[in-house]
C-alpha cells in the first residue's frame, strides 16, 4: 500500500540551481529501457550523469517544455516530470506544434557542474539499443494521436529512496490538472513499471490499442499474440526482456473515438 507523500514535499517549476539534484535523481531511478540498452548499469550509476545534464539543461531553456519537481526540505529534488503542450498551429492547418508553457531559463556553463570526475565509460549493447529505438520511431509514426491536442508526458522519475510514496502520481496530476482544465487528454508511453503507474486507479489512464510491444533479450520483437497467450515470456524483465506501451487520460466528460475505439473520461 503506498505510502503517503513525505512532510514539507513541494512541487514546483525547475530552476537552474536544481540541475545537480536532478541529474542525481535521473541516475538513481534508470528506467525500464535504460536498464534494457545498458545491462550493466546498476554498476556503474554515475555513467549516464553527462546525458542526463546535457538533457535537462535543455529542457530548463526550452519555452514549449516545462519541468515541475518535487522537493523535500527546500533543495533536495526527489521527483521530477517534464511536460510538452501540442496545439493546432495556425500558420498550418491540421498540423499540431508545441506551443510556450514556460519561461526559458538563462544558464551559466556551470550550472549543473558538480565538480566530480568524469565517470566509467559505459557503452549500450548496440541490439538492444537499435530495438528501443525502432519501438519508439514505430510508435511516433503510427501513433493515432498526431492529430489531438493534448499534453505530452516526456518524462517521470521518482528517486529510489522515495518510491511507494505517491510522488510520482502527484507529479502526473498536474498534467491532468491542466488537460482537465483545457479540456484536451493527456498522452505518455513507458514500460512495464511506468505502465503499472498510469493505469493505477490513482490515475486513470487508458493502454492505447495497438501500442503495446515486447522485446526479447536480443532485441527481437515479441508479437501480442505470443506475449498475452502465455506461452512466450521472454519479453519479462525476469529473461531480460522488456515490454510497454502508449497510454493515454481523458478528461472527465471527453471521449476520444480512435481507430474504432472509445477512450471515455
Amino acid at each position: 500500500m503506498p505510502v503517503s507523500p513525505p512532510p514539507g514535499l513541494e512541487i514546483r517549476s525547475a530552476q537552474p540551481g536544481d540541475i545537480t539534484s536532478i541529474v542525481d535523481l535521473l541516475a538513481s531511478a534508470p528506467d525500464d529501457a535504460a536498464l534494457y540498452q545498458y545491462p550493466n548499469l546498476l554498476d556503474h550509476p554515475d555513467a549516464l550523469r553527462p546525458m542526463h545534464r546535457a538533457w535537462v539543461r535543455e529542457l530548463l531553456q526550452d519555452p514549449t517544455s516545462l519541468t515541475r519537481i518535487a522537493v523535500l526540505d527546500g533543495n533536495v529534488v526527489v521527483g521530477f516530470s517534464s511536460w510538452v503542450r501540442r496545439a493546432p498551429n495556425p500558420d498550418h492547418p491540421g498540423i499540431l506544434h508545441r506551443i510556450k508553457i514556460s519561461e526559458p531559463l538563462a544558464l551559466d556553463p556551470e550550472d549543473g557542474q558538480d565538480g566530480s570526475e568524469s565517470p566509467p565509460s559505459i557503452e549500450p549493447d548496440k541490439t538492444r539499443a537499435e530495438a528501443i529505438t525502432r519501438v519508439r520511431e514505430r510508435l511516433s509514426h503510427t501513433s493515432p494521436f498526431q492529430s489531438i491536442p493534448r499534453y505530452s508526458l516526456q518524462g517521470l522519475a521518482v528517486h529510489a529512496s522515495h518510491q511507494g510514496h505517491g510522488i510520482g502520481t502527484l507529479l502526473v496530476r498536474w498534467g491532468l490538472e491542466q488537460g482537465a482544465a483545457e479540456g484536451v487528454p493527456v498522452l505518455t508511453a513507458g514500460e512495464a513499471r511506468g505502465v503499472k503507474l498510469y493505469t493505477s486507479k490513482a490515475l486513470g489512464f487508458q493502454i492505447v490499442k495497438g501500442s503495446e510491444w515486447w522485446l526479447d533479450r536480443d532485441g527481437q520483437d515479441i508479437t501480442d499474440q505470443e506475449a498475452k497467450e502465455g506461452g512466450y515470456s521472454h519479453w519479462e524483465s525476469i529473461h531480460g526482456g522488456v515490454s510497454g506501451a502508449q497510454v493515454v487520460w481523458a478528461p472527465p466528460g471527453l471521449s476520444l473515438g480512435i481507430e474504432g475505439v472509445i477512450y471515455r473520461g
